[in-house]
């Protein structure tokens, strides 16, 4: 019986451990910053997945510049999550709003 009672007490605090983490408390530091970015960069190596981002504007030589000023690196466990994460979100968006269209085509000078 104490063996059956030792095998029950693991699965418990897994199980406990699982719940916490799905619904983690969210704060903000006191240097939060919102950022808009309509520029993308997305490096990999073995160990993580970097995402840099920057806001593109068309400087006045005629050309596009993206501006990059923010990089955020994960795992790749974590990058497939997010993934999942915005394809899920991108698939509400649609159903609401309408499919979103993408262009063929880079953006170019005018």
């Amino acid at each position: 019986m104490e063996q059956e009672e030792k095998k029950e007490q693991p699965d418990e605090e897994i199980e406990e451990v699982k719940s916490a983490s799905e619904r983690p408390e969210r704060t903000r530091t006191s240097d939060f910053i919102s950022r808009y970015t309509n520029g993308v960069t997305i490096v990999n190596t073995q160990f993580d997945i970097q995402l840099l981002f920057g806001r593109m504007t068309l400087e006045t030589n005629g050309k596009f510049v993206v501006h990059e000023d923010t990089m955020i690196v994960m795992s790749p466990a974590h990058a497939k999550s997010l993934h999942d994460l915005l394809g899920r979100r991108i698939q509400d968006w649609e159903n609401l709003f309408g499919k979103i269209e993408l262009r063929k085509k880079p953006i170019s000078p005018v």
